[in-house]
């Protein structure tokens, strides 16, 4: 039976607890998360990551320990949760799941892993000193960008009419569905050829102009389509936290998480998602 730990128990955690639950008797899942839940089958231990003392309850070693929890927001580049848990539990497989955003604007650029890191926002360079103290440990680092499924879908920005920039202007985005997602953390516990300290670009084939996404999104959804507008209106109509996520622009290569993994995504574009999404919705 393999000892698993999964540090943030949010929904692509509970899809990899559903995951491996399928197999009964197979792995022993413990969770952490700040505020009180329950998930049949995985114990769940409620602490603060940033006090130490706190992690005296987690196991010394697991198997396996996924790394979901973002670092804290009170620092720049400390990342005191982070190394307490690299202090405090070992493990055989450590996975550190971050964002593409480490990349920062590369004005549509394609991007590999090997791409130079150039984080610009705080939350960015947060992550990038958070990958440097797991990879230091000998963990897996995946880099995801933003994570959709049929419960993540922007209901209230479509109703809202939040209008998008001219295509013209516009920035692309790369998007990954939640089940892959969770079906590729599995599918590392399994397999044999995965490297250690290796960083995975975990996004879909289609990377897509933002403006794009939105009215894809809104055609399925039965909202209007946005509106578009010059890039200098939108930012002054949106929130600074918002504009931040669309004025970064990048491609980002999957040629790893493809060949090297040999791992097949379910939705290899989010157009792939909402066909079979509106199967189930008729």
């Amino acid at each position: 039976m393999l000892s698993v730990l999964l540090i943030g128990f949010g929904d692509v955690a509970e899809r990899v607890a559903g995951l491996l639950l399928r197999t009964p008797g197979a792995f022993a899942l413990r969770a952490v998360k700040r505020s009180p839940s329950a998930f049949a089958g995985v114990k769940v231990h409620t602490l603060d990551l940033g006090d130490y003392r706190s992690l005296k309850c987690l196991p010394k070693h697991s198997d396996v320990i996924v790394h979901f929890a973002p670092p804290s927001v009170h620092v720049d580049d400390d990342c005191p949760m982070t190394r307490h848990v690299l202090a405090r539990c070992q493990t055989s497989l450590g996975i550190y799941v971050s964002t593409t955003g480490v990349y920062g604007d590369r004005g549509g650029q394609w991007l590999s892993e090997r791409s130079r890191l150039q984080p610009e926002s705080a939350r960015a360079k947060r992550r990038v000193a958070a990958e440097r103290l797991v990879r230091a440990a000998g963990w897996m680092v995946l880099r995801v960008p933003g994570i959709y499924a049929a419960n993540r879908l922007p209901h209230a920005r479509l109703a809202q009419g939040t209008p998008v920039v001219l295509s013209s202007e516009d920035s692309y985005s790369n998007h990954i569905h939640a089940d892959d997602l969770a079906r590729l953390i599995v599918h590392l516990m399994r397999a044999r050829h995965r490297k250690p300290a290796r960083v995975i670009n975990v996004v879909d084939d289609q990377p897509m102009l933002m403006g794009d996404y939105f009215t894809l999104m809104a055609e399925h959804l039965a909202y209007a389509a946005p509106e578009r507008w010059p890039r200098a209106q939108v930012q002054a109509r949106v929130s600074p936290m918002l504009y931040s996520f669309m004025r970064e622009s990048r491609r980002i290569h999957n040629q790893r998480l493809r060949e090297e993994l040999r791992f097949r995504l379910r939705y290899p574009s989010v157009a792939d998602f909402l066909k079979a999404y509106a199967v189930t919705k008729t």
